[in-house]
């Protein structure tokens, strides 16, 4: 059976494995505070991967029992510079606004960090080798492993004499611009990691007092154990929150990815059927390539339309289609009858549909009949009683329930003897 310690250090590891795949995209771009945060990430997983039981037997069969120890701290130490590189580099670019004294702070902490960083592993090496051997090679805790050795405090303090300053200034940097961020989710992720880093905090200064305590006075081992209990949940509370917290707003932006997805797959027959009969009204023509060889394949040029085509994102090529939509009934207006519209109303409310409201249905009714008139455009445009909405979210949504509309009635056509036909004649009835 795992250990239950090795189980939650497996289970950080992960959670932060997943970040660091999220993250890796912009990583790549070259910003600098992807890379940052993106370098710290790393660090952590490798500190959590250190400390499990695997790679301390994989060390012990090597002849080097203290260099997972050793190497744990140090990923551990360029983790938490990198967070500090990371928020100085966001509060340059303004993402959160203001200049406090955190930022002030960590532009101190970024100027010194990696001298900083390089001067205190250096000395935590020179402090190992004169630890070694260790007093009690049998125990897994490092503490107990070399109590009693005047080079243990000496590394300990360097350690967490760094890791409680970083810590922090981590803390003060979140928990103050935390009331300024402009996104809820970006509230709730930057008081997360203000928690942890208090915790971290509280962490590194619980060691440093144990060390030096233990150093003057003989500690038994039931007292060892329960203080590395302690302190134990102290960290595991510090990388959940903190690896939570980071996540709070990438799970945001991938929710909102999603979110766009599905409403791009749901106007897209719609937007389709438009961009096909009018390409030169939008934007980017509608994929025909897989369809003209097969109708089975039409799913593969949905796929291209809605994941492929040139956009900066999925939010914006959302935009984009309901735009395109627009242009295009725009031009239909020029080739409908004047009096498609009522005619429209007047299919709907004699065939209502319990799953769409009737000037939905109407809608629908317009555009599937208007698809079907020559391109002899007009110099004035049909009425259309079907305004747009004024705010974005709204006219989306109306959007996917006329899209919604589009495909029952397109699907109903060709089930029927020719429903647009009688909308069409009753529209050039009411014209005249």
């Amino acid at each position: 059976m795992r250990n239950p310690s090795d189980t939650l250090a497996y289970l950080i590891a992960a959670i932060l494995v997943v970040q660091a795949g999220l993250r890796i995209r912009p990583a790549l771009k070259g910003q600098r505070r992807d890379r940052s945060l993106w370098g710290a990430v790393a660090g952590f997983t490798g500190a959590w991967l250190f400390r499990t039981s695997d790679s301390h037997a994989f060390f012990q069969s090597h002849g080097a029992p203290d260099l997972p120890y050793f190497l744990k701290h140090v990923c551990a130490l360029l983790g938490i510079c990198a967070l500090l590189r990371y928020f100085t580099a966001v509060h340059r670019s303004g993402a959160v606004g203001g200049r406090g004294f955190g930022t002030r702070l960590a532009d101190a902490a970024h100027r010194l960090g990696a001298a900083a960083t390089l001067a205190t592993v250096t000395g935590m090496g020179i402090a190992l080798m004169r630890m070694s051997p260790a007093t009690d090679p049998e125990s897994v805790y490092f503490v107990e492993r070399h109590a009693g050795n005047p080079f243990l405090s000496l590394y300990m303090a360097l350690f967490y004499g760094f890791w409680a300053t970083a810590t922090a200034i981590a803390a003060l940097q979140w928990a103050g611009p935390a009331k300024r961020a402009p996104l809820r989710s970006l509230r709730v992720g930057m008081r997360m990691m203000a928690v942890a880093m208090a915790l971290g905090t509280v962490y590194a200064l619980v060691r440093i007092i144990f060390v030096l305590w233990s150093t003057g006075v003989r500690v038994s081992p039931e007292v060892n154990a329960q203080q590395e209990t302690v302190t134990d949940i102290l960290l595991y509370g510090f990388f959940l929150l903190w690896g939570l917290g980071s996540l709070v707003p990438a799970l945001h932006t991938a929710h909102q990815k999603w979110l766009s997805a599905r409403r791009l797959c749901e106007l897209h027959p719609l937007w389709s059927a438009l961009a096909r009969h009018s390409p030169t009204a939008v934007r980017h023509p509608a994929a025909t390539y897989f369809t003209r060889l097969s109708p089975k394949c039409a799913v593969l040029d949905t796929i291209h339309d809605v994941f492929l085509s040139p956009a900066p994102s999925l939010p914006a090529r959302l935009s984009r289609f309901a735009i395109d939509i627009r242009d295009v009934i725009a031009e239909l207006r020029r080739t409908a009858p004047h009096g498609l519209a009522d005619a429209a109303l007047a299919e709907a409310w004699a065939r209502p549909h319990p799953e769409h409201p009737p000037v939905v249905l109407a809608e629908a009714w317009w555009l599937c009949a208007a698809l079907s008139f020559p391109s002899s455009a007009r110099d004035t445009s049909s009425p259309y009683p079907f305004g747009a909405s004024i705010e974005p979210h709204q006219e989306i949504d109306h959007l996917r329930q006329v899209a919604a509309a589009f495909r029952l009635l397109t699907a109903s056509a060709c089930r029927e003897a020719d429903p647009l036909g009688r909308l069409s004649a009753n529209a050039r009835l009411s014209a005249r």
